[in-house]
């Protein structure tokens, strides 16, 4: 796991910030949504594992405020 230091290694994050086509790109779209944009997700998952919240073993101290943007999300997508 982690990151490599050689350029042809699929692990690679590149030489600096937004240096490789898919992140520049992805920073572009975010940056031009600047203020449509409620929420972005990135997912870094090496494994491809996705794990159950059940799995969790303890909650965040505001969880509740990001259950509550959950519900409120399908309403403001609407809009």
């Amino acid at each position: 796991t982690g990151v490599s230091n050689h350029c042809k290694d699929e692990k690679y994050p590149g030489h600096n910030p937004f240096s490789e086509p898919e992140s520049f790109n992805i920073k572009y779209l975010v940056e031009s949504l600047q203020n449509r944009l409620d929420a972005y997700v990135s997912v870094h998952s090496y494994s491809q594992i996705k794990t159950s919240k059940a799995m969790a073993r303890r909650h965040c101290e505001d969880e509740g405020k990001y259950v509550e943007q959950r519900r409120e999300r399908p309403r403001r997508m609407e809009t």
